[in-house]
């Protein structure tokens, strides 16, 4: 190989390299989603977390989470929506989902 090609076989490893860890850390921490409505999220919610009201999940998940392996993190105020969030998810396809059910027990669960 030239110098040339052997940069840019070496770019072309890192790009993929990269590219991979990113997928793996997705599915490694997970995606952590509140499913209650816009107007609950603002007032109060977790930091770092998605807010997909779950009436809407199905319709805007893979745009999200196109990976169906990827672990999924669920919660509401009671765990009512979150569970027919889970049900929603599980139809479609996606086989790694968690209801943390309520936001209080997801706080003790994320250590916030």
């Amino acid at each position: 190989m030239n110098l040339l090609t052997t940069r840019l076989f070496y770019i072309f490893l890192v790009i993929n390299v990269y590219a991979c860890s990113s997928v793996s850390k997705q599915q490694q921490v997970g995606v952590w989603i509140d499913v209650r409505t816009v107007k609950k999220y603002e007032e109060s919610h977790i930091e770092n977390t998605l807010n997909i009201p779950h009436a809407s999940i199905s319709e805007t998940i893979a745009s999200y989470v196109p990976d169906k392996s990827t672990k999924i993190y669920l919660y509401c105020r009671e765990g009512r929506r979150a569970g027919m969030a889970k049900q929603s998810l599980t139809n479609m396809g996606y086989t790694n989902v968690v209801n943390l059910v309520c936001i209080a027990d997801t706080r003790k669960v994320r250590k916030e």
